[in-house]
């Protein structure tokens, strides 16, 4: 498809898939541009180099990370799925040889406008690298960011519980603490189970597990840190940016869980898939490696990046302004990417219930959350629920912003309430990943301790 200097399909004829956890589109085919030589009596030629553009674009939203980390929760399974189909769609097979060439892959991380650009500059990095790492089974990789936490980004034990659960669904609950304990213990079983949950996560739509080559990334994994193929943008490419008056009111601590919501959408890892055949220099290639410094990026500022990072009168969105970049090499290689937009987020919401001897939590049970006016009813089996040490865990995440819910767990012709309305967006997210449980509205109770669990109050006279 040729595209005339300022047309194009619209944005929603470009996506192939959309959903909470990610983004997968085509990018608008440009015409080439004229190639203008001068003649010559002499034997020479000019070169012409094709510009280096995006074929097409994947995205993996925040949600798809455990909380401030590079951990690719589970769930990322659905993405990965509509990766492969963008891989095999733009593959050229020989006629003759059948021979497949690939589109070469680049992977960028990005943090949000929140904390210094160092720090966001490592962990959107170690993003990057993480999903490298599952492409390409580069076990090497996934464990040296397992065992030199960088900040807040620590895997720990609940990366290795979460990896032994996928890669072991039908395993006892006694197989599955040995295999935590031993992948705690041992570099070389943690290895194996990265390359197992790999296998879990990265499956096309054929259900077969698939991998990426090294050399099917765009610097062609000749750089042993993967210049090129793997990068960290810090927070200095957000599709969106707050207002000054939107951001004074989120510098309060008390709105941190607002802010950090309103921000989902600028934590991203995005892949870019170029046009099969082409080659780059990566010693030549502007962006800086995953875990450099941010001094390489800022060479590559557009002179005005200090007003493009800047707080204005109002929100701005980079689909609507294309000013929030401040990274003009970047800028250019999105070139207004579908991938490239603001889209709202809801944090999941993750309730544990424990699972005590003298607990009744039958496994035909039923965990409802039922909003107040009754026009939202998001139920459970307890059967389903993920198991954590002595909880039962169920995620959350379609509920909506302008509603009030309750918990409770039907039984029967019984309700056993376990916690009252609660506006679930405010829900603060305590620092053990794994045990994620409502809170009363902020303005009412300060944030309990994490970890605690929420009384639960039995009325068996309560019926349903």
């Amino acid at each position: 498809m040729a595209l005339e200097p300022g047309s194009g399909p619209r944005d929603s004829d470009l996506v192939q898939s959309s959903n909470d956890g990610g983004v997968s589109a085509l990018h608008p085919r440009l015409a080439p541009p004229p190639v203008r030589a001068a003649p010559t009596l002499e034997q020479r030629f000019n070169t012409v180099a094709v510009r280096v553009a995006p074929l097409a674009c994947w995205r993996a939203h925040d949600m798809r990370f455990a909380f401030a980390s590079s951990f690719p929760k589970p769930e990322i399974r659905t993405e990965m799925r509509s990766l492969k189909k963008l891989i095999d769609f733009h593959t050229i097979v020989e006629p003759a040889t059948k021979k497949a060439h690939p589109p070469p892959l680049s992977v960028f991380g990005h943090a949000d406008p929140t904390g210094d650009d160092e720090s966001n500059k490592i962990l959107s990095g170690r993003r990057a690298q993480s999903v490298y790492g599952l492409l390409t089974r580069d076990d090497a990789l996934l464990e040296s960011i397992f065992s030199k936490p960088q900040g807040h980004d620590n895997w720990g034990e609940p990366a290795l519980r979460i990896m032994v659960g996928a890669a072991n669904p039908t395993a006892s609950q006694e197989d599955r603490e040995a295999q935590v304990n031993s992948a705690r213990s041992s570099a070389a079983v943690r290895k194996q189970l990265y390359l197992r949950y790999a296998d879990v996560l990265c499956v096309g739509p054929d259900g077969k597990p698939f991998s990426v080559g090294k050399q099917d990334f765009l610097g062609r994994g000749s750089d042993p840190k993967g210049k090129g193929d793997i990068q960290g943008c810090s927070e200095f490419n957000p599709v969106m940016i707050f207002s000054r008056d939107e951001q004074r009111e989120f510098d309060s601590p008390d709105e941190t869980p607002v802010r950090d919501q309103e921000n989902a959408a600028n934590r991203r890892v995005v892949i870019f898939l170029f046009r099969p055949g082409i080659r780059i220099d990566p010693s030549a290639w502007p962006c800086p490696r995953a875990l450099e410094p941010t001094a390489g990026c800022r060479k590559r500022f557009w002179s005005d990046a200090a007003v493009r990072r800047a707080n204005g009168d109002e929100r701005r969105l980079y689909e609507e302004t294309h000013d929030t970049f401040a990274c003009r090499f970047y800028d250019r290689l999105s070139n207004k990417s579908p991938c490239e937009r603001f889209l709202p987020q809801l944090v999941p919401f993750r309730y544990g219930l424990e699972v005590e001897d003298d607990l009744p939590w039958p496994l035909d049970a039923i965990l409802r959350f039922a909003s107040d006016d009754g026009s939202h009813i998001r139920e459970f089996k307890i059967a389903d629920g993920r198991t954590v040490d002595k909880l039962r865990v169920f995620d959350f995440d379609d509920y909506r912003r302008n509603l009030k819910y309750r918990g409770e767990v039907v039984q029967g012709d019984f309700i056993i309430p376990l916690f009252d309305s609660v506006e679930i967006f405010r829900v603060q997210d305590p620092a053990d990943a794994e045990v994620v449980l409502p809170l009363p509205p902020r303005t009412a109770a300060e944030t309990p301790q994490a970890g605690a669990l929420v009384p639960i109050n039995f009325d068996p006279g309560r019926e349903a």
